[in-house]
């Protein structure tokens, strides 16, 4: 039986062909596949809990033991890392008829903060940052920024029941900000925050544009009420604007 046949007997659905499999010692064939299978299972519960913690909390350990087979059936790992597999899981939950929206949210937010957890700190803020944006045109101005930061649109994860689950791994106080959040690596560990739709559409219009102007004048296009001056404190003390470059005005 060829590797890649094992896994499909393994992970996937139906009677396996069993050709080929050396069984276990002390074991038959069908008991040592029982075996590997078995183990499989064990082992998708363990990744995809450390994975998803948040998830698991929402849907408790039996659920989430289901929850996870079922995904390694649908999407086996195909890395040699298994600490890279679940990023399909928040699409594999919406998919699921009559699911509520809250699992899918806390998967997303699961995977992002897992995604950034081996990342290397951004370089620190340039102090002089504040100096410039104050005697400079901002049309000669474009913000440097995180580049590891997530920013992500999940309203059902700020409700409180699913805040509950959300802040069951260490969390911002405050649920009551807005229907985003965001996830950035700070300090050597991964953070998140739930943030004001405001803040989120500047530091998205802040990647979309090219100047201080365009990015300011596109945010509030779509969110009026932005205070700019707070939507950019809040941005500098946590480390999501590392510098500006002064652009030439020719």
């Amino acid at each position: 039986m060829s590797q890649a046949a094992l896994l499909q007997a393994i992970w996937g659905t139906g009677q396996p062909e069993v050709r080929g499999l050396r069984a276990l010692p002390g074991q038959g064939l069908a008991d040592g596949f029982s075996a590997y299978r078995e183990h499989a299972k064990a082992l998708s519960v363990r990744v995809l809990g450390d994975t998803f913690p948040r998830l698991r909390h929402w849907l408790g350990d039996d659920d989430f033991r289901g929850l996870a087979w079922a995904f390694a059936r649908a999407h086996p790992p195909e890395l040699g890392d298994a600490a890279q597999w679940g990023q399909q899981m928040p699409a594999f939950l919406r998919a699921v008829p009559g699911m509520d929206a809250a699992p899918p949210d806390l998967a997303s937010l699961d995977w992002a903060l897992h995604r950034v957890a081996d990342l290397p700190d951004p370089p620190e803020p340039d102090a002089g940052l504040w100096q410039v944006l104050q005697t400079h045109p901002a049309d000669q101005l474009q913000l440097q920024l995180n580049t590891d930061l997530c920013l992500l649109s999940l309203p059902a994860l700020l409700t409180a029941t699913a805040w509950a689950s959300a802040t069951a791994c260490g969390a911002p106080e405050a649920a009551d900000v807005g229907s985003h959040v965001a996830v950035w690596r700070q300090q050597w560990k991964p953070v998140w925050q739930a943030v004001t739709p405001e803040l989120a559409g500047l530091m998205q219009a802040l990647r979309q544009h090219g100047s201080l102007a365009a990015s300011v004048e596109a945010a509030q296009a779509d969110h009026p009420s932005l205070d700019l001056g707070a939507a950019l404190g809040s941005a500098w003390r946590w480390g999501w604007l590392l510098g500006v470059v002064l652009n030439d005005p020719t």
